[in-house]
C-alpha cells in the first residue's frame, strides 16, 4: 500500500554528544586556586581603595569641585550662544 502524505513529518534530532571524563583531584585543585586568587585580588582591592581614600584630602576635593563648575559655567555660555545667535 503506497502512503501519500500532504506534509513531511520532521524526524527527531540526534546530537553527537560525546561525555568528558570528570576528574574530581583536578576539579578541586582548580576550585582551591580560584580561591587563592580571588583572595589575593580581593586584599589588593581592598586596600587600594583605602590608599586612594586616604591620598584625596579636602584640597583635592574643593579643586575638582572648582573645575567642574567651571566646565559647567563654559557649556552653559556655548549653549546660550549657539541658542541666541
Amino acid at each position: 500500500m503506497l502512503r501519500f502524505r500532504l506534509f513531511k513529518l520532521p524526524r527527531a534530532k540526534s546530537y553527537n554528544y560525546i561525555p568528558v571524563y570528570y576528574d574530581e583531584r583536578k576539579k578541586q585543585l582548580e576550585k582551591k586556586i580560584c580561591e587563592q586568587i580571588s583572595d589575593n585580588y580581593e586584599n589588593r582591592i581592598k586596600g587600594s581603595f583605602r590608599r586612594s581614600s586616604k591620598l584625596k584630602s579636602k584640597s583635592e576635593a574643593i579643586k575638582s569641585n572648582i573645575r567642574l563648575l567651571v566646565i559647567i559655567i563654559i557649556l552653559s555660555a556655548l549653549a546660550l550662544y549657539f541658542l541666541y545667535y
